[in-house]
């Protein structure tokens, strides 16, 4: 299963992206620009989702420093504003996604970048809770819930 990163200082926006793209068929897991860096280096993730303009850092800066460690992994920066990839001069971003976006239009980003899925899954186990990030253990078949947040899984 692919498992996708999204980085944004802003949580409703993250659980919006973050519930079409586990209609997807897709793992996500949820992040901010102080941890994003981290965050990929333990969670192994194959795409990255920034948010362009936030608080601390620019998602443009923060996808440079992952496709430095990690060039395999694609990178798409988001954003509400107009952005083209000749207003940046670095090769990090693989696409952009301009929010608000339809689940259709998301879809077709996901398969342009190569991380379409060849079989949707519902019942899937994820190995990460997709409310707070943190790793789930398998040993529960009938009702799993997060030990961190208590969601269920």
């Amino acid at each position: 299963m692919y498992r996708v990163l999204l980085v944004n200082d802003c949580k409703f926006e993250n659980f919006i992206m973050r519930d079409m793209l586990i209609n997807l068929g897709y793992e996500v897991i949820i992040s901010n620009e102080l941890n994003a860096v981290s965050d990929v280096r333990e969670l192994d993730c194959n795409l990255i989702i920034a948010n362009f303009i936030m608080k601390e850092k620019t998602g443009d800066k923060i996808l440079e420093q992952i496709k430095d460690m990690y060039t395999e992994t694609k990178c798409i920066l988001s954003s509400s504003n107009d952005i083209k990839l000749e207003d940046f001069n670095n090769s990090a971003i693989d696409g952009f996604i301009h929010t608000p976006v339809t689940k259709e239009k998301l879809e077709k980003i996901m398969k342009e970048n190569g991380q379409s899925l060849n079989i949707h899954n519902k019942k899937t186990k994820h190995s990460f809770c997709t409310y707070c990030g943190g790793k789930v253990d398998d040993n529960a078949d009938i009702a799993r819930f997060c030990k961190y947040c208590g969601e269920k899984i």
